[in-house]
């Protein structure tokens, strides 16, 4: 890369995101993470963290549990709208969506 590409990377909006999706997407995930001081860590947040940077950045939607759907559609993050992915969580939340592609 040359430095103007470097430089871009940095200072126009969202380039970060758009050059580099996977990276933005764990980086927010994970800080969200530690700055929730209440929040246990599990073993299983390193792989939720990859499914939700791979998920995000190239599906339309997204089915997850409910915890890590909160983390990214709601404030600071709110990356689903970023990526405009449609989140879901919850076997209700998850049925509905496909009874509506039916129609």
């Amino acid at each position: 890369l040359d430095d103007k590409r470097i430089e871009a990377a940095f200072t126009s909006d969202n380039a970060i995101r758009n050059l580099i999706p996977f990276s933005y997407i764990t980086s927010g995930i994970r800080a969200a993470y530690r700055w929730d001081y209440g929040r246990n860590s599990y073993l299983t947040d390193h792989f939720d963290v990859y499914h939700a940077a791979f998920g995000l950045s190239y599906y339309d939607v997204m089915i997850t549990e409910r915890g890590l759907k909160h983390i990214i559609c709601n404030n600071p993050l709110k990356i689903d709208q970023d990526f405009q992915t449609e989140m879901l969580s919850g076997s209700q939340e998850i049925i509905r969506y496909f009874e509506n592609m039916e129609k």
